[in-house]
């Protein structure tokens, strides 16, 4: 795993395969866990502990790492909806 990631988790297949999840946003990685859970009919091996910086999103409750320089707590997500 890499230090950037915030979220992560680990999946194993019945034959063996090991998927490793990084994700920014705990919704992003519950939606990964559940997709190889349904698809791939993995089950988790390990996930991480949310980290102490995180923050709820301010429109959609996701939670997120946050940014030093942002005033207001937003996802990716919410960011696209809104525009540069």
């Amino acid at each position: 795993m890499s230090d950037h990631s915030a979220f992560w988790g680990e999946l194993r297949s019945p034959s063996g395969v090991l998927f490793e999840i990084e994700t920014r946003s705990l919704r992003e990685l519950m939606f990964s866990i559940r997709f190889l859970a349904v698809t791939q009919s993995a089950k988790l091996v390990a996930r991480g502990f949310i980290p102490p910086d995180s923050a709820p999103c301010a429109r959609c409750d996701d939670l997120i790492i946050r940014e030093a320089t942002d005033p207001e707590v937003l996802c990716p997500d919410c960011r696209d909806i809104d525009g540069p």
